[in-house]
């Protein structure tokens, strides 16, 4: 188990493995596009999306 992460009033443990998944899920999803334009905010969203294209796709990834 990792963190703990407060969602409204309750807080949930996080699962590893669930986000582990999930990685490899838009890993995959990333790789399937082939190359990709990512519209970077300056965000946890945005930056986290950039980084996985880039480590997903090197330099098809703008």
């Amino acid at each position: 188990m990792a963190t703990l992460v407060t969602l409204g009033t309750t807080a949930a443990p996080l699962d590893a493995a669930a986000l582990d998944a999930k990685e490899a899920k838009l890993f995959d999803i990333l790789r399937s596009l082939g190359e990709v334009i990512v519209a970077y905010s300056g965000g946890t969203d945005s930056a986290y999306l950039a980084w996985a294209a880039a480590r997903t796709l090197g330099d098809k990834a703008v």
